[in-house]
């Protein structure tokens, strides 16, 4: 920006300095999710376990085994939809870099690996049964628009925080209408 106005120089120097407070900021939102989720998911994860295990042992498990998959769903839904929208978030704003911190990405990978298991035995026990198997794929394949509701809203908080910190009232107002917009 040689030659250019001071004025100029001070915006684009403060333009800057938000938009990397605003990519700290999505950091900060999309470890604070995964941390959450992992304590939420350590603790639904053991309710779908112990339905597989009475489910193999009832006597007639196909009464149960609906209310099983709906409950296994609900949990691969969210742990796949909190890794798609971190990767997305990782692939549009940081060139595909790592945006979690490590314990994150341990308690992430430790979701995943629980989904996975748990979809493995749901399709054990719908084997034995003769119904239909959980498929990751076309779980994965049909959660477009609960990555983009999940995306936009790390994007929307971490833009009104920038905002909030930086005193700019007027985009700060905007950003507020447009995040609680229907």
């Amino acid at each position: 920006m040689k030659g250019q106005s001071e004025p100029l120089i001070e915006r684009a120097v403060l333009q800057a300095r938000q938009e990397a407070d605003f990519l700290y900021n999505i950091v900060i939102e999309v470890n604070m999710a995964v941390r959450k989720s992992h304590e939420s998911r350590a603790r639904e994860y053991v309710l779908p376990r112990g339905f597989l295990r009475a489910a193999n042992q009832a006597q007639k498990p196909e009464d149960c085994i609906e209310e099983l998959r709906s409950g296994v769903l609900m949990l691969l839904r969210s742990v796949f939809t909190l890794e798609s929208a971190i990767s997305e978030v990782a692939d549009e704003r940081f060139g595909s870099q790592t945006i979690l911190f490590n314990d994150s990405d341990l308690q992430l990978k430790l979701q995943i690996q629980m989904a996975e298991v748990l979809a493995e035995r749901f399709n054990v026990v719908a084997l034995k049964l003769g119904v239909a198997e959980i498929s990751l794929d076309s779980i994965r394949s049909g959660l477009r628009s609960k990555i983009d509701q999940q995306v936009s809203g790390w994007i929307d908080s971490a833009r009104l925080t920038m905002l909030s910190s930086w005193g700019e009232k007027k985009e700060l107002r905007i950003a507020l209408k447009t995040a609680l917009a229907p």
